[in-house]
């Protein structure tokens, strides 16, 4: 469910509705973490919050520009969006567009659409992909001629839409801030890595549930879990800026009260997959704790 502009879910520790409009010390071209300074004012108190993994003397910041936030440091592509292949592809299979029972479809449709040589290798490579059914699965092959054609049409439109070779535009050569999934985005700040600078027990939030209710996962062929329309209770620790960095210190057997004690922690949707810039791997801290 969208959260309206400038309303986060609050507690002591985080930006109430309508603060004022935060700082950040960035830098053109300096990479996915040029944010390295946030100033904001929590509960009418000034804090700022310094990234503790990449600190900078006063002479190295005077180099950085120091602006107001505004709406174009997250929504920076409103327009002219140059969608990637791992969300075009998997869209393609939720909706029905391109089959989910053909062994490695997307595997090789991913391996085609990133042929950025030129347009024409391009096209090679995805009129290969049936190729490799017929080297690797025959029967496949034979049986399923027709639906490889549509395949092939569809990675086809994929790529005229995404991928400019002529004028070297790729997915991947604007980076999108709105999430942070392809590029850091929200990760540039909410890293649990921004720490205020006179208080090591207050950083900003890395907390999945200021905008995502908590991802559930089903068996194939069980329904979809119902999606709750208002935050779940949750303890006070909880609310803590610094739990996603502390909890896996202070859990215990009263977890699973909530919590699938064999599941919720390998959660594969958050910890089995890798982020920008942060690491949310269960098994080695994200970075050396202060």
């Amino acid at each position: 469910m969208p959260i309206a502009p400038w309303r986060f879910r609050t507690s002591p520790t985080t930006r109430t509705t309508r603060d004022p409009t935060p700082i950040c010390w960035s830098r053109s071209g300096a990479g996915p973490s040029a944010q390295v300074r946030v100033r904001a004012e929590l509960d009418g108190e000034t804090v700022t919050f310094v990234d503790v993994t990449n600190p900078l003397s006063q002479e190295e910041l005077a180099q950085y520009e120091v602006r107001e936030m505004d709406c174009i440091d997250c929504h920076n592509r409103a327009s002219h969006i140059f969608r990637s292949s791992d969300e075009m592809l998997d869209e393609a299979m939720a909706n029905g567009v391109l089959p989910t029972d053909l062994p490695y479809l997307r595997r090789e449709a991913h391996k085609a659409l990133e042929t950025h040589d030129n347009f024409d290798a391009a096209m090679a490579a995805i009129e290969a992909v049936p190729d490799f059914y017929q080297e690797t699965y025959p029967d496949v092959y034979e049986a399923r001629r027709d639906v490889l054609a549509d395949v092939v049409q569809e990675l086809k439109d994929m790529y005229a839409i995404s991928h400019f070779p002529e004028e070297q535009v790729f997915p991947t050569t604007y980076p999108d801030n709105l999430a942070h999934s392809e590029d850091p985005g929200c990760f540039r700040c909410h890293d649990g890595k921004h720490y205020a600078e006179d208080d090591g027990d207050q950083s900003i939030r890395l907390h999945c549930t200021i905008c995502h209710t908590i991802p559930q996962t089903v068996d194939a062929g069980e329904p979809a879990p119902g999606v709750p329309f208002q935050p779940a209770w949750q303890p006070n620790n909880h609310l803590s800026s610094t739990w996603i960095a502390d909890h896996r210190f202070t859990f215990d057997n009263t977890c699973v009260s909530c919590h699938e004690e064999e599941t919720f922690c390998a959660n594969e949707n958050c910890h089995g997959r890798s982020w920008p810039e942060v690491n949310l791997s269960v098994a080695t801290p994200p970075f050396p704790l202060p």
